[in-house]
């Protein structure tokens, strides 16, 4: 079943996915960051930024399924927008630290 809800060709579908899974993977991230925090008395694992930075390449798995095994291109070109746009947030929040 979720494999034929992902199993779409759409610019509009990709961007909803592409932007949908970082947001999953940065929410996982986080409390798992903050669980071993809490439980295990250690200090923070990943910083914020760097968890920003892993929560948007986790985007590179499905859209090498979408480009590569499925064939849905457009799909894969609205991921890839929506990368994109992640990174250009990114940049803009981060820019006093990146430069």
């Amino acid at each position: 079943m979720i494999k034929k809800f992902l199993y779409r060709d759409s610019l509009w579908f990709g961007v909803a996915v592409g932007t949908a899974i970082p947001l999953i993977a940065y929410f996982i991230i986080y409390h798992l960051n903050d669980y071993a925090l809490t439980y295990f008395n250690k200090v923070q694992i990943l910083t914020i930024t760097t968890m920003q930075l892993v929560a948007m390449c986790a985007n590179i798995i499905l859209f090498r399924l979408y480009m590569l095994k499925w064939d849905k291109e457009q799909s894969g070109k609205g991921m890839l927008l929506a990368t994109f746009a992640l990174a250009f947030v990114y940049i803009f929040l981060h820019r006093q630290q990146i430069l």
